[in-house]
């Protein structure tokens, strides 16, 4: 009689390698596990406010926030979660629409739901935390430019396209097919939205910091 081996990892019925991502705070507390190993996709973003983010969390004792943010977007897929009495949401300020989840033991910043996301996807910043999902891809485009400081050195990889502002009326970077993958890609619904850990773990705590200030 033949026996069936079972191999860790593979399903029988599709013969398929499982895949899965981990996003880890520095520290080692928290883990998110999604239901991918491979990043959607990323930006590099010159935002006042992904700048304020990393520089606060550097103040209180995290990574050194730099200038221009690496935004990487993964689907918005989470199979399992470590260290939640560890993970604390936060706004910037009253009325911000960006939600970041933050390790408060090492101040890693985990991931940002952002309404504009869909509950499709979320992201999060290089560098930031720790991941063993592929990021290997070129970035798609730089946004929100107009934020860079204008004392500061920007290097750009050749041939990228630079989006100002979000909100500027041309629309055509949209168009780009990296940037279409990021935006029109649905999660797999293996798991659950990044936004419904967000609501696990309670009411955002708001800094009350002003647009653009220093840290």
């Amino acid at each position: 009689m033949s026996s069936i081996k079972i191999v860790p990892g593979i399903s029988l019925k599709t013969n398929r390698r499982h895949t899965i991502g981990k996003i880890n705070c520095h520290c080692g507390k928290c883990e998110i596990t999604l239901a991918a190993d491979k990043a959607l996709g990323y930006f590099l973003c010159g935002c006042q406010d992904c700048r304020q983010a990393v520089k606060w969390a550097e103040f209180k004792g995290g990574q050194k926030g730099e200038d221009l943010q690496k935004a990487i977007y993964v689907p918005s897929d989470i199979l399992h979660v470590n260290g939640k009495e560890y993970m604390k949401p936060f706004l910037l300020r009253e009325g911000g629409q960006s939600t970041r989840v933050y390790c408060v033991s090492c101040y890693s910043l985990l991931g940002i739901d952002f309404p504009a996301y869909n509950d499709k996807r979320f992201m999060f910043i290089g560098g930031h935390c720790s991941t063993d999902i592929d990021t290997s891809m070129d970035p798609a485009v730089a946004i929100n430019m107009v934020d860079y400081p204008k004392d500061k050195e920007l290097n750009l990889p050749d041939g990228i396209t630079i989006v100002n502002s979000i909100h500027d009326p041309d629309r055509s970077w949209t168009q780009i097919p990296e940037v279409k993958k990021i935006r029109e890609t649905p999660p797999s619904y293996k798991g659950m939205r990044f936004s419904e850990l967000v609501k696990e773990l309670g009411s955002p705590t708001i800094l009350g910091l002003e647009p653009g200030a220093a840290i």
